[in-house]
């Protein structure tokens, strides 16, 4: 009896240690998660600003060939 409770404590503190393991990779896994939605945010936020900015200068070559054409009609 008592070198089965001495296996099962055995077994038991193998258990808890590989639980623990696994917590670390996963908080580890969480934490990498956490970092790459943060470069996509940013990035995304980089991406908008790029989109505006070529929607501003857009507006205004349309507008200057207005100009040309209404110049040389």
């Amino acid at each position: 009896m008592h070198d089965a409770n001495r296996n099962l404590r055995t077994e038991n503190e193998e258990l808890v240690a590989r639980i623990r393991e696994l917590d670390i990779m996963v908080a580890e896994q969480a934490h990498g998660v956490q970092r790459l939605k943060d470069r996509c945010r940013s990035s995304d936020a980089g991406c908008a600003t790029a989109m505006r900015y070529v929607a501003q200068k857009r507006e205004r070559m349309k507008a200057g060939l207005a100009v040309y054409n209404t110049e040389f009609a």
